[in-house]
């Protein structure tokens, strides 16, 4: 059988993250490395992929689709995840939310290792100490999954804007957001305009404080109420 001494070691991520894996690694390096009959049947039937070729290679194909929805989704829902392929992945215009499968599928993967099977420092994911995620009920679990990755200790802090979707549900989220801030952003802009105008009507500061607080009284009450009217009979979002 012809061999070449130069030819790099199987790494890790040919075999995937199993213990079988670990023996074929240790017998491919130890005992058959150089072998290029083995190599080529190797690279084969486990060819080393980075994410970009496995989902570019997944989405590609109808037939892997469904395979690979088989028990999860039904047969049309697999079918809509399916993208013409392209003639290069370096084609492949991805999509935000294709961010986190890739993510996903190089955990799965691992880094591409080099020539000598050595994984560059550069392709290794970054950690920090401690993650601070805002506005996280807006992420999917595997867009959380991500962020777990890169946690060094496990340290996050989450932030979640709970009161409107507790109030008034999930559906339009963004636009009721938008409707709440809508006062306060005009309140802003007006205060300075309001606050000079009732200052030169009354006469000075002492009544114009006093109306201030009586419409801050005010608008505090009608929020009250109709956030109250509003969450009758809603069951809690995030019970």
């Amino acid at each position: 059988m012809n061999t070449d001494p130069h030819m790099r070691p199987v790494a890790q991520g040919n075999f995937g993250k199993t213990p079988f894996s670990h023996i074929l690694v240790y017998l491919y390096n130890k005992r058959l490395g150089g072998t290029l009959e083995i190599r080529e049947a190797l690279d084969r039937m486990w060819p080393l992929l980075t994410p970009a070729q496995l989902l570019h290679d997944l989405f590609g194909s109808k037939a892997l689709l469904k395979l690979a929805a088989r028990g999860v989704l039904d047969e049309s829902e697999a079918l809509a995840l399916f993208r013409p392929r392209c003639e290069s992945v370096h084609d492949v215009r991805w999509t935000p939310a294709d961010v986190a499968l890739l993510d996903d599928a190089r955990d799965v993967l691992g880094p591409k290792p080099g020539r000598n099977g050595k994984i560059d420092d550069a392709d290794e994911i970054r950690t920090y100490g401690h993650i601070v995620i805002d506005e996280v009920q807006d992420l999917t679990p595997m867009q959380l999954k991500m962020a777990t990755r890169r946690s060094l200790n496990g340290a996050m802090t989450i932030v979640r804007g709970a009161i409107p979707a507790e109030l008034f549900g999930r559906d339009a989220y963004g636009a009721i957001n938008g409707a709440m801030a809508a006062p306060v952003t005009v309140a802003k802009a007006a205060g300075p305009l309001v606050a000079a105008l009732l200052f030169a009507w009354l006469g000075g500061y002492d009544a114009t404080v006093v109306v201030l607080i009586i419409i801050g009284a005010v608008s505090t009450a009608v929020f009250m109420l109709s956030t109250k009217a509003a969450s009758r009979g809603r069951p809690s979002t995030f019970q």
